[in-house]
């Protein structure tokens, strides 16, 4: 991932990263005459690769003059900086900031490149399909938590150079990468205008990478705007009677848990069909007329439509929607897809007075495989369960065509043992007979 700014204030010199970073938004190399310097040392880092050295200016790459007594970057604009310095290899580095006063030099001391962890992700926001964009060119800050809190507590003094402060500008492709971090909580966080700003919170450990994605959504004034739409299945055919849910308001996230994480469960497919925003707190929903038409008024902002009928597949489709206007929302949805194979059901009853036995575990699975040996024999075993109703019945779906075998086993009966035949689309009814016993295992 290519590292494109980094910004670090720290009074550590232990982990000044050696990257240059003007908060001020200056060029690195300005000239003139109230320009000011910053000069330091170096440890940490064999003589043979203080030629390699990186340095970056606020978030820009930046030139430093390099001399037995250290470094020396001249031209810099009076105020508070960033300055970072990276190895090589980028595995080592030093953040400090510093104060530069006009037409003087200030001296960050002695810079130790250490070992840090990273912290990088992707930042991407949501357009008007309810897609993901990349969002390139973006400053992606990271603070110590530590200094959020002393920050909030007793302000921030801008000639202060103690508060650690990371920047990072966004590739082409949205990601960024903060390098040589040094160890701890910190807070990281992003601030687009036109966007809710993000806030994720990561632990960098040293050599290890801490992962911190955004999605930013839209800020939309509030209002109330209008989804409408067409339900028709495959065939084009218009569904009457589809329900049409729309989901609005601000997402409530359960406590403890990130909605960047849940965002990401939900995008990976680990939360199934259900979207996080199903959390959300306001609800809206309609039926389609004859000709599979609907209409809603509902909330601006970020919205999830969901369309459901009886025989056909669910869908969902995510929008954003403006104060006083009107979007078009269509679905087509899919047949139910049966499952293949085949049905076996039937009924559980005593042998001798024919009454159903409730609770009897069947089981159907391949022949020739013991119920408990064949596991370890057989990494890969096909085998359904069933528990009998209180009538005895059972019933179990979905299973291959063949023949299979069928166990059935109760509390005080002898298990029964038999063959069975499965075909495609079909139902295979048994009866079942226990006799009186021991269970035999």
């Amino acid at each position: 991932m290519h590292l494109t700014s980094l910004i670090c204030r720290s009074r550590a010199p232990r982990w000044a990263a050696v990257v240059l970073l003007i908060l001020a938004g200056a060029p690195a190399q300005a000239r003139g005459a109230r320009a000011g310097a910053i000069t330091g040392q170096i440890s940490g880092i064999a003589p043979v690769e203080m030629a390699r050295l990186s340095f970056y200016l606020d978030g820009a790459p930046a030139q430093a003059r390099l001399s037995r007594r250290g470094f020396r970057m001249r031209g810099v604009p009076p105020g508070t900086h960033s300055l970072a310095v990276l190895s090589p290899d980028g595995q080592r580095g030093a953040h400090v900031s510093a104060y530069v006063r006009a037409g003087r030099s200030t001296s960050v001391g002695t810079l130790d490149l250490a070992v840090g962890g990273q912290i990088a992700g992707l930042v991407s926001r949501i357009v008007e399909d309810g897609g993901l964009e990349p969002l390139p060119g973006v400053e992606v800050v990271a603070e110590p938590a530590a200094t959020i809190l002393s920050r909030r507590t007793h302000g921030d003094d801008p000639t202060d150079p103690v508060p650690n402060r990371l920047v990072a500008i966004t590739d082409e492709t949205g990601a960024y990468a903060f390098r040589a971090v040094p160890p701890g909580e910190w807070q990281v966080s992003v601030v687009v205008p036109g966007y809710t700003a993000g806030v994720e919170f990561v632990f960098v450990e040293p050599g290890r990478t801490a992962v911190a994605d955004f999605i930013l959504e839209p800020e939309i004034a509030p209002g109330v705007g209008t989804v409408e739409g067409v339900v028709t299945g495959a065939d084009g055919n218009p569904i009457e009677g589809a329900l049409v849910t729309v989901y609005a308001g601000s997402p409530y996230v359960p406590h403890g848990v990130s909605r960047r994480s849940l965002d990401h469960a939900w995008r990976k497919g680990r939360l199934g069909s259900v979207p996080p925003d199903l959390f959300l707190r306001q609800e809206f929903a309609t039926l389609t007329d004859q000709e599979g038409y609907y209409r809603l008024n509902v909330p601006s902002g970020r919205l999830v439509v969901t369309a459901s009928a009886s025989g056909y597949e669910p869908a969902e489709q995510h929008v954003l929607l403006y104060p006083r206007e009107t979007i078009r929302v269509d679905f087509q949805l899919s047949p139910v897809v049966e499952p293949a194979g085949g049905t076996v059901a039937g009924q559980v009853t005593d042998a001798e007075t024919g009454t159903p036995i409730a609770g009897a575990i069947v089981t159907v699975a391949q022949p020739g495989l013991p119920p408990q040996s064949g596991r370890k024999s057989h990494p890969i075993r096909w085998e359904w369960t069933a528990i009998t109703n209180e009538q005895g019945e059972f019933a179990i779906d979905a299973i291959p065509a063949g023949t299979w075998l069928l166990t059935v086993e109760a509390e005080g009966y002898y298990s029964s043992v038999s063959e069975v035949v499965v075909h495609e689309h079909e139902t295979t009814v048994v009866q079942v007979y226990l006799q009186h016993g021991q269970r035999r295992h």
